[in-house]
Order: C-alpha cells, then structure tokens, then sequence
C-alpha cells in the first residue's frame, strides 16, 4: 500500500510539474480577450502525450488490481494442509527481568497452557 501511495503521489507530481510547464498563458492576453490564447501545435503534443500517459497509467493499474483480486479468490481456495476450526494463536512477549531463560519463560507457557486448554 506504501509503495503504491508513494508512487501515485510522485506520478501526480511529475504530471503537475509537467502541466505547470507547458500552460503559461499570457495574462495580458485574457485581459484584452485576444485571439493568441490558441494552443500551438507543441502544447497540443505534450498535452496529448500526458493524456495517453495517464490512460496507459489508469490501465496498467485497473489490470494490476484485477490480477490482485483473482490472486485473492484463488488463494481463499487453497486447503492450508490442516483444520483451522476451532484453532486460537496469540503471540506473547514475556519481559526480560522476570523471565530471563528458556526454563522460566517454558514453564509460563505451560501454566498458561494448562490454564487455557482447562474445562470449565
């Protein structure tokens, strides 16, 4: 998700920079409403070349979306080689002061064990 935010954000700034560049427009010419304001055929080209990036852009990420989602569906299909009804992970983190060795930290985990698996 980073990369993909920080790629958008640099592909927006490049093809802002590059609009900025090419739209100067003479503001003495809009105050006397002249006919110059027409695009030259340089403009015309760099702003037919942005366009045809940013749809070429739009579908190589529609395509990479779409792959992503089949990815997703196939990958909810595959069996994990187990049954994970009814199965509970957790991670603990143990400090370092009281539990110092394998044989304190091993022998929480077992009273925890003991305590969790207990029928009540």
């Amino acid at each position: 998700m980073a990369v993909a935010g920080a790629l958008g954000l640099i592909t927006g700034a490049v093809f802002a920079f590059i609009s900025i560049a090419n739209a100067r427009v003479d503001v003495l010419a809009l105050r006397e409403g002249s006919r110059s304001l027409t695009s030259s055929r340089r403009r015309h080209a760099v702003r037919g070349a942005l366009v045809a990036g940013q749809v070429a852009l739009a579908l190589v990420l529609l395509a990479a979306a779409g792959l992503m989602v089949k990815s997703f569906r196939n990958l909810r299909g595959v069996q994990p080689g187990f049954d994970p009804r009814g199965v509970v992970t957790m991670g603990i983190s143990l400090p370092a002061a009281r539990y110092n060795d394998d044989r304190t930290s091993a022998a929480f985990v077992q009273q925890l064990a003991g305590i969790l698996t207990r029928q009540p």
